[in-house]
């Protein structure tokens, strides 16, 4: 009798609890992956994410291979093809169970939930697992038995489970005994790939692991005060591998204890932004609406979004005349890579000073960011532009001047991406429309195209009226 394991967000074999659980048995193994470009393309999947995946399948194969488990790799159209792609493998290879790592958004849950019937309609066994997450979603609950929708009391919440129960990270399967046939087949997408920055985000083991010691012992100490410098390269830039699950959320979370000493004071903002992750996937687990471009707080309806089409192309091209945004939607673009800071400054400017739809600005950077993840990107989207989970009763802004001359002071971020500001002196490199129309006339950079201050306190005021 053999098992299957079908890989999906969770490109990794140490603690993997599908992979752990299925080798546990002396049944032959097989490792199945199949890509789905229609859906990717529908769910608005980054190149460079694409891309990175092809490359860790590549690494994996190999790795499997040495452990002697069998790899197979299927192309599909979309989901409804890969539940009759598996269903065909488990009657060729006489399959009796099949193990997987759950994901939460809608239609990959609404596949596995039709996977499972049919395999239990098929005698064949069902075993999946909350892989991708600390803490079950069942276990985090308010007193009404429903799930939290502020982050303040799922924190609370999940922090007295953690201080009291030992998160357990499973081993590695050892080598098998070896199958009479391990095959190696091509890995091939069809789906259109971008370049990415291997040395910035390698995708093999080794070089992962060096990444993130390389990070605590160097620069975990300087995270708290130094992280949202944007000239500094001071982040773990660690997303990927936790929402790829290339890297074990489990371990991540082990390595933040162990470098604060054991203290959750010492590790209070890193641990704040991987519970930030927990409860995004937490909130995607138990309302599905989420995956279904609905808001958090229904109000969100009645707002007349002013999707000028014009403003979104100059936001999309780092065209604004804001030299912040333009310098973080140009990276973006270039590297698919903003940290977190920039992340929010870029999105309220296209909300809360633009006054356009944060779906498409949600949906830009999924085709743009290699860590692209759709329960956290939603999220983060929903957060900023007050429409989903917050603990706060006022309307929550960044000004986009006081954040460039905060956190890029010198202008050393804004001049890597915007060549065009190159001679403007340090004193009006924020704000430097006057400067270039005194001295550079014909420069192609625009003048910004709003008024911030008019412009925030329009939004300000259609969100007062609905909170």
């Amino acid at each position: 009798m053999t098992s299957l394991i079908w890989l999906r967000n969770d490109l990794r074999i140490d603690d993997n609890k599908a992979l752990y659980y299925a080798c546990k048995t002396k049944k032959d193994i097989i490792v199945l992956f199949i890509s789905t470009p229609n859906q990717w393309k529908n769910h608005s999947m980054s190149g460079k994410q694409a891309n990175f995946i092809y490359n860790r399948l590549l690494y994996l194969q190999k790795k499997f291979f040495s452990l002697n488990i069998k790899f197979l790799y299927k192309e599909v159209k979309d989901f409804n093809k890969s539940i009759k792609y598996i269903l065909l493998i488990c009657k060729k290879y006489k399959i009796s169970s099949v193990f997987y790592n759950f994901q939460y958004e809608f239609n990959e849950k609404k596949r596995d939930d039709l996977l499972k019937i049919n395999l239990l309609n098929n005698k064949i066994k069902v075993y999946n697992f909350h892989d991708n997450i600390l803490i079950s979603p069942h276990l985090i609950k308010n007193n009404l038995g429903n799930s939290y929708k502020i982050f303040y009391f799922f924190k609370k919440k999940i922090l007295n489970i953690l201080k009291n129960k030992k998160i357990i990270c499973v081993s590695q399967p050892k080598i098998r005994k070896k199958l009479k046939i391990l095959n190696k087949k091509n890995i091939n997408f069809s789906f259109k790939f971008k370049k990415f920055n291997i040395k910035k985000f390698p995708f093999k083991d080794k070089l992962i692991i060096k990444k993130i010691n390389y990070f605590f012992k160097n620069k975990f100490f300087l995270y708290n005060k130094k992280k949202d410098y944007l000239y500094l390269n001071n982040t773990s830039e660690f997303s990927i591998y936790l929402n790829l699950g290339v890297f074990s959320v489990r371990k991540f979370f082990y390595y933040i204890l162990k470098y604060s000493k054991n203290s959750y004071k010492n590790s209070y903002i890193l641990l704040n932004k991987l519970l930030w992750r927990e409860f995004f996937k937490h909130l995607m687990f138990s309302y599905q609406n989420l995956s279904k471009n609905l808001s958090l707080k229904p109000f969100e309806k009645k707002i007349k979004w002013k999707n000028n089409n014009l403003k979104i192309k100059a936001w999309k091209k780092g065209l604004t005349g804001v030299p912040i945004i333009d310098a973080g939607m140009r990276q973006l673009k270039k590297t698919g890579w903003l940290n977190n800071r920039l992340r929010m400054i870029v999105s309220n400017f296209l909300v809360k000073n633009l006054l356009i739809n944060w779906r498409i600005g949600e949906k830009h950077f999924m085709l743009h960011l290699i860590d692209s993840d759709f329960s956290i990107n939603n999220g983060n989207w929903q957060w900023i532009s007050s429409c989903g989970t917050d603990s706060v009763s006022y309307v929550r802004t960044f000004n986009p001047y006081i954040q460039s001359k905060k956190f890029d002071n010198k202008g050393i971020f804004i001049k890597k991406y915007v060549k065009e500001l190159k001679n403007v002196p340090i004193k009006n490199i924020h704000k430097p429309y006057l400067w270039l129309k005194k001295n550079e006339p014909y420069t192609k950079y625009p003048k910004p195209i709003i008024n911030y201050e008019k412009n925030k306190k329009i939004f300000e005021k259609i969100i007062k009226k609905l909170i």
